[in-house]
Formats: C-alpha cells, structure tokens, sequence
C-alpha cells in the first residue's frame, strides 16, 4: 500500500517541476496583492521587448497623437520594401517610454493609486496595447509601472512574464454601478 502513495508523490512532484512559472494571479475583486504582482513584473532584465510583445508594441505604438489626444497609428514603416526595421520598433518603445515618463495619453480616468497599467485588448483587428490608471476590469493586464517611478520597470521589465500574461485570463470584478451595456429603452428616455 505504501508503494502506491509514493510513487503518486513523486508523480505530482514531477509535474510541479515540469511546469512553467505562471507568476502571480490578481484577484479583480480584491486586488490585495499588486505589490507582488509588480515584482513579478520587474523580474528581468529591462530594456526593448523582444518576439511577439515587440510586435504587439509596433502595431499598438508606432504612430504620433494628435493634439486631442487620439492616437493614429501609422503603418508608414521605413524598412527595405516599406517593412518595419528596428528604428520602427525603437520608436514605437520610444512613444510609450515618453507616455509613461510624461504622465500622458492613457485611457480612461485616473483612480489615484499610482499605477500605470500596460494592458491587451482585443478587437476585429487583433491584439493591441494600451496604458490606463485604473484596473482594467474586462481586460487583460501585462504589467503595472508605478508611476513615482517609471524608470524602475523600464530597467527590470520581464518581457516574458508579460507575455505569460497575455495567455491568462481577463480581469474581472470589481464593484458595478450599473449593468455594463446600457439597455435602448434606458438610453431614449434619458
């Protein structure tokens, strides 16, 4: 009897080796542990992003804002044959350093807790990337920045770990106010 339960521990110690790090999971209803969440966020070495995420950056950042404050993305890369070359992707990584550092051109309001959130959403286009000062509940959240200091992630971000996020689940919970898509007979007798 005693050889089954042996053999069963080491199956499942196996398994705990065998599997990658998934990091840290938010609770959107509480959302206690941010601070650990961060460090898992800052576990790297810094710099660009790399593979896929540097993509995503391209197609979510290379572009300039307009003065009210919409951003256009531009697809006018400067690569042999009009491809992106690594000053599309630099400058792209640029705007959302400059974002970031310049307290500028984040989605949504600001809740006062001194984060910014780099999150993946999700349209008909495909994946993008965009920064909000607020939980992004429905979402899917990459990475925390602090907005004190910035340069902290830029230094030691963990470009995997944010990549490990995007396969993970939407935020969700939080307290509603009202139901999330207002019914039409509520909105014409407003």
């Amino acid at each position: 009897m005693a050889g089954p339960q042996i053999q069963d521990s080491a199956l499942e110690s196996r398994a705990r080796v065998a599997s990658p790090f998934r990091g840290v999971d938010l609770d959107g209803d509480k959302l206690d542990n941010l601070d650990e969440w961060y460090a898992d966020t800052i576990s790297g070495k810094g710099g660009p992003p790399t593979g896929f995420m540097k993509d995503l950056f391209l197609r979510s950042f290379f572009g300039k804002y307009r003065q009210s404050g919409w951003f256009k993305m531009s697809r006018k890369y400067t690569g042999h044959n009009r491809q992106p070359c690594e000053n599309d992707y630099q400058a792209a990584y640029e705007l959302f350093k400059s974002s970031i550092k310049n307290n500028k051109h984040f989605y949504g309001q600001d809740d006062g807790k001194g984060w910014f959130w780099l999150v993946a959403g999700q349209n008909p286009g495909g994946l993008y990337l965009y920064v909000t000062k607020a939980p992004p509940y429905g979402e899917r959240p990459l990475a925390l920045i602090k907005e004190s200091n910035p340069e902290e992630f830029f230094e030691k971000v963990n470009w995997h770990m944010c990549f490990v996020r995007l396969h993970k689940w939407n935020l969700w919970g939080g307290k509603a106010t009202e139901f999330p898509y207002p019914m039409m007979w509520r909105l014409r007798n407003q």
